[in-house]
């Protein structure tokens, strides 16, 4: 989804500018773009349809009355509204705007789409889709606090401590780790033992590492 602009008075003028607007604001994520589907409305002129066409972009218009041919369009319309502008109210465009752009925002990089298998259009694709039993967990809020987004502290990391000088020595390790924002650790390790070999620790809280102490 891109912010294309925003008007009281979306006449066929202002749709073309619009368009004008659209690709060098937003090239890379409408690079490959194919086609453009849109209703028969009086906005959608001649001139708005040209400058598309020069862009690479093939023109589909829907049926008259049937919202339904172009849904992805309207399923968007209607998260905006029921997500957003059902739960606000902007007095003109100068707070409206922001909180528009801010939601586009929250669309692309956090909510979940199914046929995105629940990842946002613009996740990482090695973001996993699980999460371990015991997780810290931030949140966050978008559109100025109507939306809350909710993410883990770190992923589960293995950590390696290489062995000591020796092979006859003797090693200690401590550790323990805080959730981000907690007062006091949450979790601690003690090792004590002899001998060489890499030690390897699967924690399984995601946490924030607070300290790490190495004794050979």
């Amino acid at each position: 989804m891109v912010f294309a602009g925003l008007t009281t008075n979306p006449a066929g003028a202002w749709t073309t500018q619009a368009a004008r607007n659209l690709f060098p604001k937003h090239t890379d994520q409408l690079t490959g773009a194919r086609a453009l589907v849109h209703d028969r409305a009086s906005q959608f002129i001649a001139a708005f349809d040209e400058i598309l066409r020069t862009e690479g972009l093939k023109i589909l218009k829907t049926p008259a009355r049937t919202p339904v041919a172009n849904a992805f369009a309207e399923r968007c319309i209607g998260s905006i509204r029921r997500e957003l502008l059902d739960r606000t109210i902007a007095w003109n465009r100068r707070p409206l705007e922001p909180l528009v752009i801010d939601y586009i925002g929250h669309d692309n990089e956090h909510r979940p789409h199914r046929s995105l298998e629940q990842r946002p259009p613009e996740a990482a694709l090695d973001h996993p889709l699980s999460m371990p039993a015991s997780v810290a967990v931030l949140r966050t809020t978008r559109c100025d606090g109507l939306i809350n987004e909710y993410e883990s502290a770190a992923w589960p990391a293995t950590t390696e401590f290489p062995s000591p000088t020796r092979s006859n020595s003797r090693w200690q390790i401590h550790l323990q780790t805080t959730p981000l924002g907690a007062s006091a650790p949450a979790l601690t390790w003690d090792f004590d033992g002899v001998g060489g070999g890499n030690t390897t620790l699967n924690p399984r809280h995601r946490s924030g590492w607070i300290g790490l102490a190495l004794a050979a």
